[in-house]
């Protein structure tokens, strides 16, 4: 049994459907945020699921991770994954091996589309940086390259998954929308340059081993950014 599930949709919800349909096992809890408050009223959920929806704006794909991991704090591990994916049979096997010992931190995950981490994880690394980076892109890099700085197992597994539908490999909600394609395009500009402003480099050319080069900043610390946020509003 899966004990601890979180899914972001924005949009697709036939996309959600077929990927819960993939799952090979039952859930205990899980968090399925509704981000675009879009869902249909007859939306049949698995046992242990539960709806958040947003009052305002989306979660975004990083703080929809961290409302999860906030209602379930008691979960051993953490499985997430995106709505546009069909999970084979392979992957749980793979996952709940990787995350047999909760109190090692480990994260495995194929292209953060799909991954899972032990709650060990959170407690060394912290949550995701979601005033820097909204609502997608980065926070994930972000992420990793913290678990990096912190001695995290971080293992980038090819999991077997089938990403996209309708004639797009991946991101179908960004490229199957041009309104929201545009939207994305604008944003992952945005969190790009917050990216190379707290590391001191893009991806790959990081120089700050602390955010923002602040030796008295924590590896999770991030900076409350109201006009960052409002810039980053999707459609």
């Amino acid at each position: 049994m899966i004990p601890a599930l979180i899914v972001p949709v924005y949009g697709r919800w036939d996309l959600t459907r077929r990927m819960l349909d993939s799952i090979p096992e039952p859930i205990e809890r899980g968090v399925l945020a509704d981000n675009r408050l879009d869902m249909p009223a007859d939306f049949a959920l698995p046992a242990g699921l539960r709806v958040a929806r947003p009052p305002f704006e989306s979660f975004g794909w990083g703080g929809t991770l961290n409302l999860g991991m906030e209602q379930m704090p008691d979960a051993p591990w953490y499985m997430w994954c995106t709505n546009d994916i069909v999970i084979g049979a392979d992957t749980m096997r793979r996952l709940w091996s990787a995350m047999a010992d909760p109190s090692v931190p480990v994260v495995i995950t194929h292209r953060w589309a799909i991954g899972a981490m032990t709650r060990e994880v959170v407690a060394r690394v912290g949550l995701f940086d979601t005033w820097s980076y909204h609502p997608i892109y980065f926070e994930d890099t972000d992420y990793a390259y913290r678990c990096h700085l912190s001695g995290v197992d971080l293992r980038i597994d090819d999991l077997d998954v089938t990403e996209g539908a309708d004639g797009f490999d991946h991101s179908v909600t960004t490229q199957a929308d041009p309104v929201v394609g545009a939207a994305n395009n604008r944003t992952w500009q945005l969190n790009e340059a917050a990216y190379a402003q707290k590391w001191g480099g893009i991806p790959g050319h990081e120089r700050y081993r602390r955010p923002w080069d602040d030796p008295h900043l924590p590896l999770w610390a991030t900076r409350p950014d109201l006009g960052g946020r409002t810039a980053r509003r999707w459609p």
